[in-house]
């Protein structure tokens, strides 16, 4: 009789058979760097990471974008019913995509692993978190937080999955602190007296206005704002919806079941999704909704027939409240916020952005309803980088968790990524000129010890401002491609990325201009030339930097991908002048 095989989906030991002689674990996540010798031991296979498949990837967002428009077509009527109003398809549309899709997506990862394991291995079985031990979320911001850094809600998801598919497993009892429920938003003093200073100023000085949401000005962000309301007589109103808002509502469980388990689909996983948001839906959508929602309603925003944010739309619940109830009577802009946006083959945030938003602005490249917008120059001073000794290897880090497709490192592949760069810095050799900055966060995958096993020493270094650090190395490299290399290229920084070969895939747009970075020796798929190429420049670096060859082919990705100007305000100033003069004859 064939032995039945333990799944381990979790990092949580408690949650492991280690009697079985016979098991698997899920993904990389169960799997601490810190805690090796507890699996190392047990001599356990791990479960190959579908998303390493490009086209696995395009199938699982288009799925799941058609697994979205089938469930909201029920879900708003539901919701709807339940608060008694009767908001539109496109209200719950603006409300609850940027959370909703990116669930499905998450549910959908889990499904597909514990279908995978449950085909390639027989008679499988696993331990799972007992339902009355279920935590609840009040907003998608606690949600996401959950999902990237909670190892216990990652199991509850699981669990219910496990459950859903009957899949044989035995409960366990593990007590913890559970989520604090209370929807709870407060504003600084700082930026009360902005909004305050503002709005006086815009209603003495100007008719219109353009209503500013966190617009993710980053260096000397107060200057910016400064020199953007002088120059514009104080069109721009600038207010970050940071107000004091509370809502403290009791999770109804019955009440919830009632509403998710009563609707049924054609098809296994969206009755799955379906099911799971009796414990997942956020209570800010639910029984917090007509309260939180009458709050926003009283609040003193500016009345304007233009809204802009380029990063209020993933965490600032105020901010979607707000459009989703004003989308007809507001212009509806959105600035673009990462590197990988335009880039990467298909962009979950920039389609999501897309389509809450009427206009789109990006940093250079077109799309349908795309405009382009000048970005802040990130520096108007040249830099004399050859006075500087220190190379800065910039490192990124993703959650072990799965929280949305992405055609860069993530989850299970940032262990590839880290390989990558071990390969790089094994056959580095001026170590001694190298300071590596990992990201702030590292999710528990102990990217520093990974990486002092190449050598112990390895300088370490993100406690020195980012912005100083970059501007006073010779060469800043990196080896992932967010927003960080969009900077150094912009300010003519001589720079260096390496990608991990099989997981970055670009858009066809984007080809061309990514082959312009690899000709002219600034972007490489193979650490080992990365490191010989960097060897030979450094001595002298202006010899490669300042070429012809190198210096066209930042210009002209810049100019796609990093547009700037030093009139960049004056840009803005008529670009929102245009939309509300167009906006005006629409309404006319």
């Amino acid at each position: 009789m064939e032995q039945d095989l333990f799944l381990a989906t979790t990092s949580l030991e408690n949650f492991w058979d280690k009697n079985s002689n016979n098991g698997v674990f899920l993904g990389e996540w169960c799997k601490l760097y810190s805690e090796r010798r507890s699996y190392e031991n047990l001599n356990w296979n791990t479960l190959e990471y579908i998303w390493k498949d490009e086209k696995e990837i395009d199938e699982g967002i288009m799925y799941c974008e058609s697994v979205y428009q089938n469930i909201l077509k029920k879900l708003y009527i539901a919701l709807n019913t339940f608060h008694n109003i009767n908001k539109d398809l496109r209200y719950w549309d603006v409300l609850l995509k940027p959370w909703l899709l990116p669930y499905i997506q998450i549910i959908h990862d889990k499904y597909r692993h514990i279908k995978l394991a449950e085909k390639k291995y027989n008679n499988i079985y696993t331990f799972t978190l007992c339902n009355n031990e279920y935590s609840f979320v009040n907003t998608p911001n606690m949600f996401l937080q959950n999902v990237v850094n909670n190892d216990i809600y990652n199991l509850q998801l699981y669990s219910q999955i496990i459950k859903f598919l009957n899949i044989k497993s035995d409960d366990i009892k593990y007590k913890y602190e559970k989520n604090n429920l209370i929807i709870t938003y407060k504003f600084s003093k700082k930026e009360n007296f902005l909004r305050i200073i503002s709005k006086i100023a815009n209603k003495i000085a100007n008719k219109n206005s353009v209503l500013v949401v966190s617009p993710y000005f980053k260096e000397n962000s107060l200057l910016k704002v400064m020199l953007l309301s002088l120059n514009s007589r104080f069109l721009f109103v600038f207010d970050n919806l940071a107000y004091d808002i509370k809502v403290d509502k009791k999770i109804d469980l019955l009440k919830r079941k009632t509403i998710f388990n009563k609707i049924l689909f054609d098809d296994e996983f969206s009755n799955l999704v379906f099911e799971t948001l009796v414990y997942n839906f956020p209570s800010i959508y639910l029984e917090g909704f007509l309260d939180f929602r009458g709050k926003v309603l009283k609040l003193p925003i500016k009345k304007s027939k233009v809204i802009y944010s380029a990063n209020a739309m993933h965490g600032n619940e105020i901010f979607k409240f707000y459009t989703a109830e004003n989308y007809r009577e507001l212009v509806i802009t959105y600035g673009q916020h990462g590197g990988n946006i335009g880039l990467d083959k298909v962009n979950i945030p920039e389609e999501i952005e897309m389509n809450f938003s009427d206009i789109y602005f990006t940093f250079g490249w077109g799309r349908a309803n795309g405009k382009i917008i000048y970005q802040p120059t990130y520096s108007s001073k040249s830099i004399d980088f050859m006075k500087y000794e220190n190379i800065v290897l910039v490192m990124t880090v993703m959650p072990r968790y799965f929280y949305r497709y992405m055609y860069c490192e993530e989850s299970s592949k940032i262990v590839d990524y880290i390989e990558n760069t071990k390969v790089f810095l094994q056959n580095f050799n001026l170590k001694e000129r190298l300071v590596i900055r990992p990201y702030m966060q590292d999710y528990q995958w102990s990217i520093k010890d990974r990486l002092l096993e190449v050598s112990k020493d390895l300088k370490f270094d993100n406690h020195t401002n980012y912005y100083k650090q970059i501007k006073n190395a010779r060469i800043v490299i990196f080896d992932h491609m967010h927003t960080g290399y969009l900077e150094t290229l912009s300010v003519n920084i001589p720079t260096v990325i390496i990608i991990p070969q099989n997981i970055y895939y670009f858009r066809e747009s984007a080809k061309p201009y990514i082959q312009l970075l690899k000709d002219a020796n600034i972007l490489f798929e193979n650490p080992l030339e990365a490191a010989e190429f960097v060897e030979i420049v450094y001595s002298n670096v202006a010899s490669w930097w300042q070429s012809d060859n190198v210096q066209n082919a930042r210009e002209e990705f810049c100019y796609r991908y990093a547009r700037t100007s030093e009139n960049w305000a004056d840009e803005w100033i008529k670009e929102f002048n245009t939309i509300l003069e167009e906006n005006a004859r629409n309404n006319s």
